[in-house]
């Protein structure tokens, strides 16, 4: 995985449609919560190959029923990158990285702010 983004497009029958190509040979959902056809958004954080993603889990909906799942995951390298030189900067004291960074960058760990604008 080498890309900003990564995007799967999942059939209401758990068939993989089409994929970004960015996300190589992966064939496995990008985490297995969102394609379980229920109809609300699901934002996760999950491990694939390794590397930490925040994934985007969005039913597809036509008229009054799911027909697929759209998944898009980025990579969150940057923020661990930060959280981890905050948290020694801070000698590990997470009240000075809640004063530090704000509360978007928190809420950001719990998986709030991921598309807000």
């Amino acid at each position: 995985m080498n890309s900003n983004a990564y995007i799967q497009l999942w059939g209401r029958d758990g068939q993989l449609k089409t994929t970004s190509p960015a996300i190589g040979l992966l064939t496995e959902p990008l985490e297995s919560v969102g394609t379980s056809g229920k109809a609300s958004l699901c934002i996760i954080d999950a491990t694939i190959q390794g590397v930490h993603l925040r994934v985007l889990s969005a039913p597809l909906i036509f008229g009054n029923r799911i027909i697929g799942v759209l998944q898009v995951a980025t990579s969150m390298a940057v923020i661990d990158t930060y959280a981890q030189r905050l948290a020694l900067h801070h000698g590990g004291n997470g009240g000075d990285i809640r004063c530090a960074c704000g509360p978007w960058l928190m809420a950001c760990f719990r998986g709030q702010a991921f598309f807000s604008a």
